[in-house]
């Protein structure tokens, strides 16, 4: 288990090498600032860092993007989720002061989440 990494550590491509935490399970991120759709490239850099990943602890914690004011916002952005690492059996999404498309309540969040994940998750 690793907690207190930013996700913009995974956001380069090679910053972290293929297999790093070749054994982790449980990986805790914090996505600060940045943009929904920045998630796919993070995704795949986290998938290879951990091929083993089972949790993704996801963080967001700003009221809007400093690029994009809106990307959280939108529905259509939600498709990155369709990214995620193959190998988690749960993602966790906390949500501080993100205006979330409408209607704004949590189990609607969650289905626009799941409606893009895996099959199998």
């Amino acid at each position: 288990e690793l907690n207190s990494l930013s996700l913009e550590q995974f956001l380069a491509p090679g910053t972290i090498p293929a297999n790093f935490f070749q054994h982790m399970q449980r990986l805790f991120l914090d996505g600060c600032e940045e943009p929904i759709y920045s998630l796919p490239v993070a995704f795949a850099q986290i998938a290879a860092a951990c091929p083993s990943l089972r949790m993704l602890i996801l963080v967001e914690s700003h009221s809007v993007s400093v690029e994009d004011p809106e990307s959280w916002e939108q529905p259509e952005h939600y498709a990155v989720f369709a990214h995620v690492p193959r190998t988690l059996k749960a993602l966790v999404l906390a949500m501080d002061c993100i205006r979330a498309s409408p209607p704004d309540t949590a189990s609607s969040f969650a289905a626009l989440v799941k409606t893009y994940l895996p099959a199998d998750m």
